[in-house]
C-alpha cells in the first residue's frame, strides 16, 4: 500500500479545513476545502502556493490540514 501526501480531494471527503498561513505577518485562515477552486489530487503543502494573504498580500507561506482539536478553543494536539 502506497501512501503520498494529503490531498484537497482528501480533506473534501473528509469535511475538514485547510489551515493556510503568511509567514511574512502570521496571519492563519482556515478554508473549507470544498470552495476552493483546486484539483482534488493536489497535495494539501502544494495549495498554498496558488494564494495569497489576504491581509498583506504577499504569498502564503504553508497550507496543511486543520490541526486544532475540534470543541477545544485554541488547543492543538500535543499542546
Amino acid at each position: 500500500m502506497t501512501s503520498g501526501p494529503v490531498t484537497i480531494g482528501d480533506l473534501r471527503r473528509k469535511g475538514e479545513l485547510l489551515e493556510v498561513g503568511c509567514t511574512k505577518c502570521w496571519n492563519v485562515r482556515y478554508v473549507d476545502a470544498v470552495t476552493l477552486p483546486f484539483h482534488g489530487n493536489m497535495a494539501v503543502p502544494e495549495a498554498y502556493r496558488r494564494m495569497r494573504c489576504s491581509k498583506c498580500g504577499e504569498k502564503a507561506g504553508y497550507s496543511r490540514p486543520d490541526a486544532r482539536v475540534r470543541g477545544v478553543s485554541g488547543q492543538y494536539p500535543g499542546a
